[in-house]
This record gives structure tokens, sequence and C-alpha cells, in this order.
């Protein structure tokens, strides 16, 4: 195994982190329904994570409000 430490490259809907890791990209999954009040401030709080590549998932369980159409607005992969 190279011991040299490697800049992950994101997939879409991941943010670059500026840290070298050896790790792989985290994936966030949030189980959501019907949280289109929240879902705003719970996927700003995730991007604001510094030391990782983050990718973010929103697992929309068929809610009936605007749930799907905010994380994607957001650019949260639905």
């Amino acid at each position: 195994m190279n011991s040299k430490a490697i800049m992950q490259q994101p997939s879409a809907g991941c943010r670059q982190s500026r840290v070298p890791s050896v790790h792989p990209v985290l994936s966030v999954i949030l189980p959501v329904l019907n949280e289109a009040e929240i879902l705003p401030a719970v996927l700003e709080d995730l991007r604001r994570q510094e030391a990782i590549a983050i990718e973010i998932i929103v697992a929309d369980g068929g809610s009936t409000a605007t749930t799907r159409q905010v994380a994607a607005a957001l650019g949260a992969r639905v």
C-alpha cells in the first residue's frame, strides 16, 4: 500500500475537501419524510464540515410536502 496521502476526487453532489485523505469520501444518507422545513439547516450543517469530502444523499420516504424539491434545489442527491 502506498503511504502517500491521496486527495479524494468527489463525485457529483460532493464537495472537495482541502485535506488530503487516504480514506474514501464520507457518504451521509438522510432518511426523510415531510422534512422540508428543517432540511436546509441540516444540509448546511453537513456542508460546514471542513476535514472531509462529503456526499449527501436524501432518501425521501414518500413525502407529501416539498421535501424532495427542497433537497434537490439545495444540491443533495435525492
